[in-house]
This record gives structure tokens, sequence and C-alpha cells, in this order.
């Protein structure tokens, strides 16, 4: 089964069926499996690739999207928003031959998403003060 790449630009139609099929493949599995109706989910999907070659597991995030709203087309979860899903979390897993996706699905007790932070301009990637009052400006 082809997947889906975020770095991907291929035709819009093709990618398109590429998504038809990952939902309706998620769907169907997810209701042979016969899953109950949750509340809140966290879902873990791992990636098993065929080979050994690097790898992001974070750039199949459209095919993940695509096997999470099949698994809400089953009616495993009202809605793949926060309220419902915490996830997809994407790992690299194991090699396995013509590799595969795994989607675990762990029921968690609901809990309200959380209320949005207030916006700050910027960002920080350290929490040590910017020494002399900050970057130098040009003049």
């Amino acid at each position: 089964m082809k997947l889906l790449n975020a770095n991907g630009r291929g035709h819009w139609r093709a990618r398109h069926q590429v998504t038809k099929t990952l939902r309706e493949t998620a769907c169907w599995l997810t209701r042979a499996a016969k899953i109950p109706p949750l509340e809140f989910a966290e879902m873990t999907a791992v990636y098993e690739p065929p080979d050994q070659r690097r790898r992001d597991p974070a750039n199949l995030y459209p095919s993940w999207k695509a096997v999470v709203d099949g698994v809400v087309d089953a009616g495993v979860l009202p809605d793949d928003d926060a309220k419902h899903l915490d996830g997809p979390h994407m790992k690299l897993g194991e090699v396995h031959p013509g590799g595969r996706l795994v989607l675990y699905i762990h029921e968690r007790p609901a809990t309200p998403a959380p209320a949005p932070r207030r916006a700050r301009p910027g960002f920080t990637l350290t929490k040590k003060p910017i020494p002399h009052g900050g970057p130098a400006r040009a003049r």
C-alpha cells in the first residue's frame, strides 16, 4: 500500500486516492477488531519500515491523519479533536518485511482540553536569561 509523505508533492488526485484507501482500510480494520466506542483515547502510531534506511516518522503524518480519520469513521471516537484524542504519537519501529503501519489505541479517562495559553511574541529555546538585555540590533 502506498503511503503519504509530508515532503511529497504529487498530483492532488493521486494523493486523494491514497488518502481514501488508507482511510477506508483503517475503518474496515477497526470495525473488524470490534473496538468499543471510547470517549477519550491516546494513539501511538508506529511505522515499521521495510529496510534500515534513515527515516523521519513525522513525515508520515498525512498517512496517519487518514488512518485516524478511518478510526473515527468506524465510530470508535466521536471526533479526532483534542477533547477526544491525544496523539497520534509517531514512532519508528523495527524493520518488518514489506513495511507496515501499526496503530495502538489506549483508552484514557476523559480530560478536558487544556485552556489555550496566552500567546507571547517570539519563542525561547533555553530557560537561561539572555545576557546584555537581548540580541544586538542593527543600527
